[in-house]
Protein backbone atom coordinates (compact mmCIF):
# COMPACT_ATOMS: atom_id res chain seq x y z
CA UNK A 1 0.00 0.00 0.00
CA UNK A 2 1.07 3.60 -0.47
CA UNK A 3 2.82 5.85 2.04
CA UNK A 4 0.99 8.09 4.49
CA UNK A 5 -1.69 10.57 3.43
CA UNK A 6 -2.17 13.90 5.20
CA UNK A 7 -5.34 15.34 6.69
CA UNK A 8 -7.23 17.77 4.43
CA UNK A 9 -9.38 20.66 5.59
CA UNK A 10 -13.01 20.91 4.57
CA UNK A 11 -12.38 24.07 2.60
CA UNK A 12 -14.01 24.69 -0.80
CA UNK A 13 -10.87 26.36 -2.13
CA UNK A 14 -8.71 23.37 -1.21
CA UNK A 15 -11.17 20.85 -2.61
CA UNK A 16 -11.53 22.83 -5.85
CA UNK A 17 -7.76 23.03 -6.28
CA UNK A 18 -7.49 19.30 -5.57
CA UNK A 19 -9.89 18.56 -8.44
CA UNK A 20 -8.00 20.90 -10.75
CA UNK A 21 -4.59 19.42 -9.91
CA UNK A 22 -5.86 15.92 -10.67
CA UNK A 23 -6.93 17.26 -14.07
CA UNK A 24 -10.68 17.79 -13.73
CA UNK A 25 -11.97 20.78 -15.66
CA UNK A 26 -15.03 22.99 -15.31
CA UNK A 27 -16.00 22.27 -11.69
CA UNK A 28 -15.63 23.90 -8.30
CA UNK A 29 -16.66 23.32 -4.69
CA UNK A 30 -19.01 25.71 -2.92
CA UNK A 31 -19.66 25.73 0.81
CA UNK A 32 -23.30 25.57 1.92
CA UNK A 33 -24.56 27.04 5.18
CA UNK A 34 -27.83 25.15 5.03
CA UNK A 35 -28.90 21.77 3.60
CA UNK A 36 -32.10 23.27 2.20
CA UNK A 37 -33.01 22.30 -1.35
CA UNK A 38 -33.34 25.98 -2.29
CA UNK A 39 -29.64 26.53 -1.52
CA UNK A 40 -28.73 23.67 -3.86
CA UNK A 41 -31.04 24.98 -6.59
CA UNK A 42 -29.19 28.30 -6.55
CA UNK A 43 -25.99 26.42 -7.46
CA UNK A 44 -27.55 24.29 -10.22
CA UNK A 45 -26.15 22.10 -11.64
CA UNK A 46 -24.89 20.27 -8.54
CA UNK A 47 -23.08 16.98 -9.25
CA UNK A 48 -22.79 15.78 -5.66
CA UNK A 49 -22.35 16.77 -2.02
CA UNK A 50 -19.39 16.36 0.34
CA UNK A 51 -20.49 16.07 3.98
CA UNK A 52 -18.10 16.37 6.94
CA UNK A 53 -19.17 15.17 10.37
CA UNK A 54 -17.86 13.81 13.67
CA UNK A 55 -17.21 10.14 13.10
CA UNK A 56 -18.92 7.75 15.49
CA UNK A 57 -21.20 10.34 17.04
CA UNK A 58 -24.45 9.14 15.49
CA UNK A 59 -27.09 7.41 17.56
CA UNK A 60 -28.27 5.44 14.53
CA UNK A 61 -27.83 5.40 10.76
CA UNK A 62 -29.06 3.51 7.72
CA UNK A 63 -27.37 0.29 6.72
CA UNK A 64 -25.56 -0.15 3.38
CA UNK A 65 -27.27 -2.10 0.63
CA UNK A 66 -26.39 -5.76 0.04
CA UNK A 67 -26.54 -5.68 -3.76
CA UNK A 68 -24.62 -3.99 -6.55
CA UNK A 69 -26.13 -1.01 -8.37
CA UNK A 70 -25.59 -1.04 -12.10
CA UNK A 71 -23.45 1.87 -13.26
CA UNK A 72 -22.86 3.34 -9.78
CA UNK A 73 -19.18 3.93 -9.01
CA UNK A 74 -18.25 3.33 -5.38
CA UNK A 75 -14.77 3.03 -3.91
CA UNK A 76 -14.02 2.05 -0.33
CA UNK A 77 -11.52 4.05 1.70
CA UNK A 78 -8.55 1.81 2.47
CA UNK A 79 -6.10 4.60 3.36
CA UNK A 80 -6.14 6.62 6.59
CA UNK A 81 -6.88 10.35 6.08
CA UNK A 82 -7.93 9.86 2.44
CA UNK A 83 -11.68 10.29 3.02
CA UNK A 84 -11.92 13.76 1.41
CA UNK A 85 -10.25 12.61 -1.79
CA UNK A 86 -12.23 9.35 -1.86
CA UNK A 87 -15.49 11.29 -1.42
CA UNK A 88 -14.59 13.62 -4.29
CA UNK A 89 -13.60 10.76 -6.58
CA UNK A 90 -16.83 8.91 -5.77
CA UNK A 91 -18.76 12.01 -6.89
CA UNK A 92 -16.67 12.73 -9.98
CA UNK A 93 -16.84 9.15 -11.25
CA UNK A 94 -20.66 9.35 -11.16
CA UNK A 95 -21.02 12.89 -12.53
CA UNK A 96 -22.42 13.42 -16.00
CA UNK A 97 -21.07 16.02 -18.42
CA UNK A 98 -17.85 16.59 -16.45
CA UNK A 99 -14.42 16.65 -18.09
CA UNK A 100 -12.45 14.31 -15.84
CA UNK A 101 -9.15 14.90 -17.58
CA UNK A 102 -6.66 12.26 -18.66
CA UNK A 103 -5.73 10.92 -15.21
CA UNK A 104 -9.23 10.23 -13.87
CA UNK A 105 -10.55 9.13 -17.26
CA UNK A 106 -7.84 6.48 -17.40
CA UNK A 107 -8.50 5.61 -13.75
CA UNK A 108 -12.22 5.20 -14.43
CA UNK A 109 -11.56 2.89 -17.35
CA UNK A 110 -9.01 0.87 -15.39
CA UNK A 111 -11.28 0.37 -12.36
CA UNK A 112 -14.45 -0.32 -14.32
CA UNK A 113 -15.86 -3.63 -13.16
CA UNK A 114 -13.67 -3.85 -10.06
CA UNK A 115 -15.29 -4.33 -6.63
CA UNK A 116 -15.37 -1.42 -4.18
CA UNK A 117 -12.36 -2.55 -2.16
CA UNK A 118 -10.21 -2.91 -5.29
CA UNK A 119 -11.28 0.56 -6.45
CA UNK A 120 -10.15 1.88 -3.07
CA UNK A 121 -6.86 0.01 -3.43
CA UNK A 122 -6.36 1.60 -6.85
CA UNK A 123 -6.82 5.06 -5.34
CA UNK A 124 -4.24 4.27 -2.66
CA UNK A 125 -1.77 3.03 -5.26
CA UNK A 126 -2.12 6.06 -7.53
CA UNK A 127 1.04 8.16 -7.21
CA UNK A 128 -0.65 11.10 -8.91
CA UNK A 129 -3.70 11.17 -6.63
CA UNK A 130 -1.58 10.69 -3.49
CA UNK A 131 0.88 13.42 -4.50
CA UNK A 132 -1.93 15.89 -5.22
CA UNK A 133 -3.67 15.00 -1.95
CA UNK A 134 -0.50 15.46 0.11
CA UNK A 135 0.28 18.79 -1.57
CA UNK A 136 -2.37 20.26 0.76
CA UNK A 137 -0.58 19.27 3.96
CA UNK A 138 -0.32 22.18 6.37
CA UNK A 139 3.17 23.33 7.26
CA UNK A 140 3.62 22.61 10.97
CA UNK A 141 6.16 24.57 13.00
CA UNK A 142 6.46 21.74 15.49
CA UNK A 143 5.31 18.12 15.35
CA UNK A 144 4.78 16.64 18.82
CA UNK A 145 3.89 13.00 19.22
CA UNK A 146 1.37 12.63 22.04
CA UNK A 147 -0.60 9.34 21.94
CA UNK A 148 -2.87 10.46 24.79
CA UNK A 149 -3.81 13.63 22.93
CA UNK A 150 -4.43 11.71 19.70
CA UNK A 151 -6.81 9.35 21.46
CA UNK A 152 -8.73 12.23 23.08
CA UNK A 153 -9.21 14.27 19.90
CA UNK A 154 -12.44 13.90 17.94
CA UNK A 155 -12.20 12.26 14.53
CA UNK A 156 -14.03 13.74 11.56
CA UNK A 157 -14.97 12.04 8.32
CA UNK A 158 -16.02 12.95 4.76
CA UNK A 159 -18.66 11.13 2.72
CA UNK A 160 -20.57 11.89 -0.47
CA UNK A 161 -24.16 12.07 -1.71
CA UNK A 162 -24.94 11.54 -5.40
CA UNK A 163 -28.04 10.99 -7.54
CA UNK A 164 -28.06 7.90 -9.76
CA UNK A 165 -30.84 6.53 -11.94
CA UNK A 166 -33.58 8.31 -10.00
CA UNK A 167 -32.33 7.38 -6.54
CA UNK A 168 -30.14 9.10 -3.93
CA UNK A 169 -27.06 7.27 -2.70
CA UNK A 170 -24.76 7.96 0.22
CA UNK A 171 -21.19 6.94 -0.61
CA UNK A 172 -19.20 6.45 2.57
CA UNK A 173 -15.79 4.94 1.91
CA UNK A 174 -15.75 3.32 5.35
CA UNK A 175 -18.81 1.23 4.42
CA UNK A 176 -18.59 -1.86 2.26
CA UNK A 177 -21.38 -0.62 -0.01
CA UNK A 178 -23.48 2.50 -0.73
CA UNK A 179 -26.49 3.51 1.36
CA UNK A 180 -29.73 3.86 -0.62
CA UNK A 181 -31.83 6.84 0.53
CA UNK A 182 -34.67 6.02 -1.82
CA UNK A 183 -36.19 7.60 -4.96
CA UNK A 184 -35.55 11.27 -5.74
CA UNK A 185 -38.94 11.69 -7.43
CA UNK A 186 -37.40 13.98 -10.00
CA UNK A 187 -35.83 16.34 -7.43
CA UNK A 188 -32.59 15.06 -6.02
CA UNK A 189 -31.91 18.37 -4.26
CA UNK A 190 -35.01 17.87 -2.10
CA UNK A 191 -34.11 14.21 -1.50
CA UNK A 192 -30.56 15.18 -0.48
CA UNK A 193 -31.88 17.87 1.85
CA UNK A 194 -34.08 15.33 3.61
CA UNK A 195 -31.25 12.78 3.89
CA UNK A 196 -28.84 15.38 5.28
CA UNK A 197 -31.30 16.60 7.87
CA UNK A 198 -31.89 12.98 8.89
CA UNK A 199 -28.14 12.46 9.19
CA UNK A 200 -27.64 15.61 11.26
CA UNK A 201 -30.59 14.81 13.55
CA UNK A 202 -29.02 11.42 14.34
CA UNK A 203 -26.23 13.19 16.25
CA UNK A 204 -28.49 14.93 18.73
CA UNK A 205 -28.91 18.65 19.39
CA UNK A 206 -25.54 19.06 21.14
CA UNK A 207 -23.49 18.35 18.01
CA UNK A 208 -23.12 21.30 15.63
CA UNK A 209 -19.78 20.53 13.97
CA UNK A 210 -20.76 19.82 10.38
CA UNK A 211 -19.61 21.09 7.03
CA UNK A 212 -21.28 20.74 3.64
CA UNK A 213 -19.79 21.48 0.21
CA UNK A 214 -21.39 21.07 -3.20
CA UNK A 215 -19.47 19.98 -6.28
CA UNK A 216 -20.92 22.24 -8.96
CA UNK A 217 -20.24 23.45 -12.47
CA UNK A 218 -17.71 26.28 -12.69
CA UNK A 219 -19.80 29.30 -11.68
CA UNK A 220 -17.87 31.66 -13.93
CA UNK A 221 -18.74 29.42 -16.88
CA UNK A 222 -22.38 29.28 -15.79
CA UNK A 223 -22.69 33.05 -15.58
CA UNK A 224 -20.71 33.48 -18.81
CA UNK A 225 -23.09 31.14 -20.66
CA UNK A 226 -26.09 33.03 -19.32
CA UNK A 227 -24.57 36.35 -20.38
CA UNK A 228 -23.93 35.01 -23.90
CA UNK A 229 -27.52 33.79 -24.15
CA UNK A 230 -28.80 37.13 -22.86
CA UNK A 231 -26.79 39.05 -25.44
CA UNK A 232 -28.09 36.68 -28.11
CA UNK A 233 -31.67 37.65 -27.22
CA UNK A 234 -32.74 34.73 -25.01
CA UNK A 235 -36.00 35.97 -23.47
CA UNK A 236 -36.01 33.39 -20.67
CA UNK A 237 -32.60 34.55 -19.44
CA UNK A 238 -33.59 38.20 -19.84
CA UNK A 239 -36.61 37.63 -17.60
CA UNK A 240 -34.40 36.32 -14.79
CA UNK A 241 -31.15 38.28 -15.13
CA UNK A 242 -29.74 41.58 -16.32
CA UNK A 243 -26.41 41.95 -18.10
CA UNK A 244 -25.09 44.10 -15.25
CA UNK A 245 -26.04 41.45 -12.68
CA UNK A 246 -24.27 38.67 -14.59
CA UNK A 247 -21.15 40.78 -15.14
CA UNK A 248 -21.06 41.50 -11.41
CA UNK A 249 -21.38 37.78 -10.60
CA UNK A 250 -18.53 36.97 -13.01
CA UNK A 251 -16.35 39.62 -11.36
CA UNK A 252 -17.17 38.19 -7.92
CA UNK A 253 -16.11 34.72 -9.07
CA UNK A 254 -12.82 36.11 -10.37
CA UNK A 255 -12.21 37.85 -7.03
CA UNK A 256 -13.03 34.66 -5.15
CA UNK A 257 -10.56 32.66 -7.22
CA UNK A 258 -7.82 35.22 -6.65
CA UNK A 259 -8.52 35.15 -2.91
CA UNK A 260 -8.44 31.36 -2.83
CA UNK A 261 -5.11 31.33 -4.66
CA UNK A 262 -3.59 33.66 -2.07
CA UNK A 263 -4.96 31.58 0.78
CA UNK A 264 -3.51 28.44 -0.81
CA UNK A 265 -0.03 29.99 -1.00
CA UNK A 266 -0.21 31.16 2.62
CA UNK A 267 -1.46 27.78 3.79
CA UNK A 268 1.44 25.93 2.19
CA UNK A 269 4.16 28.43 3.10
CA UNK A 270 6.72 27.38 5.70
CA UNK A 271 6.81 30.06 8.39
CA UNK A 272 9.45 28.36 10.58
CA UNK A 273 12.19 30.83 9.59
CA UNK A 274 10.03 33.86 10.35
CA UNK A 275 8.92 32.34 13.66
CA UNK A 276 12.47 31.61 14.81
CA UNK A 277 13.69 35.06 13.83
CA UNK A 278 10.79 36.69 15.70
CA UNK A 279 11.57 34.58 18.79
CA UNK A 280 15.23 35.55 18.54
CA UNK A 281 14.42 39.26 18.38
CA UNK A 282 12.02 39.02 21.32
CA UNK A 283 14.65 37.18 23.39
CA UNK A 284 17.25 39.85 22.62
CA UNK A 285 14.85 42.50 23.95
CA UNK A 286 13.99 40.46 27.06
CA UNK A 287 10.37 40.02 26.00
CA UNK A 288 10.29 36.33 25.14
CA UNK A 289 10.28 34.88 28.66
CA UNK A 290 7.15 36.70 29.89
CA UNK A 291 5.33 35.77 26.65
CA UNK A 292 6.20 32.11 27.16
CA UNK A 293 5.10 32.27 30.80
CA UNK A 294 1.75 33.82 29.83
CA UNK A 295 1.25 31.17 27.14
CA UNK A 296 1.90 28.40 29.66
CA UNK A 297 -0.68 29.87 32.03
CA UNK A 298 -3.23 30.12 29.22
CA UNK A 299 -2.57 26.52 28.18
CA UNK A 300 -2.92 25.37 31.79
CA UNK A 301 -6.26 27.18 32.10
CA UNK A 302 -7.52 25.57 28.89
CA UNK A 303 -6.46 22.15 30.13
CA UNK A 304 -8.26 22.63 33.45
CA UNK A 305 -11.38 23.86 31.65
CA UNK A 306 -11.40 20.84 29.33
CA UNK A 307 -10.83 18.52 32.29
CA UNK A 308 -13.77 20.08 34.17
CA UNK A 309 -16.07 19.75 31.14
CA UNK A 310 -15.08 16.11 30.74
CA UNK A 311 -15.85 15.46 34.42
CA UNK A 312 -19.28 17.10 34.06
CA UNK A 313 -20.09 14.86 31.10
CA UNK A 314 -19.53 11.65 33.03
Amino acid sequence: MSSEWCLIESDPGILTELCEKIGVKGVQLEELWTPDASALQQLHPVYGLVFLFKYGGEKEKRKPISHEVDGLFFAQQLITNACATVALINILMNAEDVDLGAELSEFKGFTSGLPADMKGLAIGNSDTIRTVHNSFARQEIFSISDPNQAQSEDAFHFLAFVPHNGRLYELDGLNQAPVDHGPTNGDWYAAASTALQERIAAFGSDEIRFNLCALVKDRKEVYGDLLSRLEAGDEAVAAAHSAEELKTLIAQEEEKRARREKESVRRKHNYIGAFLEAAKQLAMRGKLEPIVAAAKEKQKARFEEAKAKKAEGK
